[in-house]
């Protein structure tokens, strides 16, 4: 059986957040960590120095586009890749993924709230909009009775008219 991550607990619910600050480098390979203790790897390193400096090359890959993602977008896509409910290849499953498959999983998981953020943003734009139109009404001035006649004089005379135009063809 294998470990979950560690970090689990901690997030009481990563699929609710919406904070998109990016995360930390050093936490983005943190929260991979999981990742690769529990998934096979086709990947093997020798233990000497040049092994030592290998690994970090490859797991700099891995955590290069990850550093404009947020942190539980990355855990979560950790926990989607090690229960295998990320859409893999059959041959794949149970490997680790590849860096593009797995930097592609976090963008998609951290796209929901980034077009959550817009529409919340859109949401705000339109209500000040419909506040200041509101208060922009509120403060017009209200027609005579004398200007109210006489618009809608003008509004039926215009009607009459299209319908006489419409009529005449």
């Amino acid at each position: 059986m294998g470990s979950l991550p560690s970090t689990t607990a901690r997030i009481t619910s990563p699929a609710l957040s919406t904070d998109l600050t990016p995360c930390d480098p050093k936490e983005a390979l943190r929260l991979l960590g999981p990742l690769f203790r529990n998934l096979a790897s086709d990947r093997k390193f020798e233990d000497t120095a040049r092994g030592e400096q290998e690994r970090k090359e490859a797991m700099a890959v891995y955590v290069r586009p990850l550093t404009k993602e947020p942190a539980w977008a990355i855990e979560q896509a950790v926990t989607r890749f090690l229960d295998g409910l990320v859409d893999r290849h059959k041959s794949r499953v149970g490997w680790v993924p590849k860096s593009d498959e797995f930097a592609q999983e976090v963008r998609r998981l951290a796209d929901w709230a980034r077009q959550r953020e817009e529409n919340a943003a859109r949401m705000r734009r339109l209500a000040a909009e419909n506040a200041a139109a509101i208060e922009e009404a509120k403060t017009a001035r209200t027609p005579t009775g004398e200007e109210a006649k006489a618009a809608l004089e003008r509004f039926f005379r215009s009607s009459r008219m299209i319908k006489e135009e419409e009529a005449r063809r």
